[in-house]
């Protein structure tokens, strides 16, 4: 009877050993996983552009965009794309994804590509919610800017980056303003 106890009991503690060899091997991967909780990398690499309009060179100067994924962080902040702008006079944008708008689109009275100084081969831009605008300057002059239409050329090339900010909502709301259109050529190696 004595050998037939220790047969099972020898198995039994041999498959206690595996299962703690492998919880401990757990612990070792939950280690070393990623940190949630250290900022998303930059979807894009940052680019840099210069004024190419005299109103650009003066609400901002050389600017150096750059866009992020942002995880949602509860409340009043849905996550998603994130474009900030950061200008030489010390103005810094950031603002969220809402959707993009159509080129052809009537914005008080008169069409978005006139508006912006779209080029003929844009059919949309991409519309952002602006969350912060900061420095001490704004897009919109005297007004805070609310919105931000902006388009960047597929490829770098002398129609570079073409913006243009609203304040007092956004471009189909009644309370929108279009202030005036910004201009910029991409810099090499920017």
């Amino acid at each position: 009877m004595a050998k037939g106890f220790w047969a099972p009991a020898a198995l039994i503690l041999a498959l206690a050993a595996c299962d703690a060899a492998d919880v401990e091997a757990g612990r070792s991967a939950v280690a070393e996983g990623p940190q949630l909780a250290a900022p998303a990398p930059e979807a894009e690499p940052a680019r840099r552009f210069q004024p190419s309009s005299d109103a650009a060179r003066a609400a901002t100067g050389i600017v150096t965009v750059s866009v992020t994924m942002r995880m949602p962080q509860g409340g009043s902040d849905p996550g998603g794309e994130v474009l900030t702008l950061r200008a030489a006079n010390g103005l810094v944008v950031e603002a969220r994804l809402v959707g993009s708008i159509a080129a052809a689109a009537t914005i008080a009275g008169q069409p978005l590509r006139a508006l912006a100084g779209l080029p003929v081969e844009a059919s949309q831009a991409l519309l952002y919610e602006i969350n912060q605008e900061g420095g001490g300057a704004s897009l919109c002059g005297g007004a805070r800017a609310t919105h931000l239409v902006y388009w960047e050329a597929p490829a770098p090339g002398a129609e570079g980056l073409r913006m243009l900010p609203f304040s007092g909502g956004a471009p189909a709301s009644a309370e929108a303003a279009p202030c005036t259109a910004l201009e910029y050529a991409r810099v090499e190696g920017g």
